[in-house]
């Protein structure tokens, strides 16, 4: 058997089709969208014209095309400059700079990995039949939150809708993933924790994924529960990532809110000026 070895990148075509194809729009109309439009529009709080948007989205696209993480982050953060940057006192300059910096690399994650995460949540749905089971993953490092940290090998039917707004990044700067199971995987886990309490087992069954689908995890020893609701769940609006909703039309995404709701936003809509 030979090996091959890759002395450059791969470009990951659908990953960067799904980034390019994110329609700028400002953050005041992107808090306005119906939650499953969000996963298709692409904003960065404090930059209120399209165009530069439009450029910072293309720079994040360029990561699946095999850009360098460093080089990318530099223009980003030169796109964001004019914007953030704007005191004349040296220190709350260099302080406004830092701040810009941190926003630049978190563009560039969540982005990044969304349009990855998109393209594998695809990729996992087309192979359902014969891996059932999905399992989230955390990062395992100090920078994890605590709510992430608790679903880490966390197991769940792979259509379960928890995986609807929980597929990795699910909230600001989330580093989690999730990977395909086979029966027989989640048989043997199972099998070997069949004298766990319920809370305590990696497969998420009874009353611990009922609590799931309340927004609630059930931590160890009955020790009480975890909110672990998006932010939008919680107040109804701020980040929230579907990566199922790209592939919904727009009457099927109007048909899964109640008429009210749906005429409510398409009178919106209809007052928005596009460029």
């Amino acid at each position: 058997m030979s090996a091959t070895f890759l002395s450059t990148p791969i470009p990951h075509d659908e990953a960067i089709g799904i980034i390019a194809s994110a329609s700028p729009v400002t953050r005041d109309i992107f808090d306005a969208l119906l939650p499953e439009f969000t996963s298709r529009a692409f904003t960065v709080t404090g930059v209120e014209a399209l165009e530069p948007l439009r450029r910072i989205r293309d720079l994040v696209a360029q990561l699946p095309a095999g850009g360098d993480w460093d080089d990318l982050k530099t223009s980003i953060l030169d796109e964001l400059s004019p914007w953030l940057i704007t005191a004349t006192d040296p220190d709350e300059r260099a302080s406004q700079l830092r701040s810009a910096a941190r926003r630049a690399e978190l563009i560039l994650r969540n982005n990044g990995w969304a349009g990855y995460a998109v393209a594998n949540h695809r990729a996992m749905e087309s192979v359902q039949d014969d891996f059932p089971y999905a399992m989230y993953l955390s990062s395992e490092d100090e920078r994890v939150r605590k709510t992430h940290a608790a679903l880490n090998k966390k197991i769940l039917p792979a259509a379960h809708p928890f995986w609807e707004t929980h597929t990795p990044p699910w909230e600001h700067g989330c580093r989690c993933d999730k990977v395909p199971m086979t029966e027989n995987e989640v048989g043997e886990i199972r099998q070997a924790e069949q004298s766990l309490p319920l809370e305590n087992r990696r497969v998420l069954e009874g009353p611990p994924l009922e609590a799931i689908e309340r927004g609630q995890l059930l931590t160890p020893n009955a020790t009480g529960a975890l909110d672990i609701r998006t932010p939008r769940e919680k107040k109804g609006s701020g980040y929230e990532f579907r990566p199922g909703t790209l592939d919904f039309s727009y009457d099927e995404i109007l048909a899964r809110h109640d008429a009210p709701t749906a005429a409510a936003f398409q009178a919106w809509a209809e007052t928005i000026p596009l460029e």
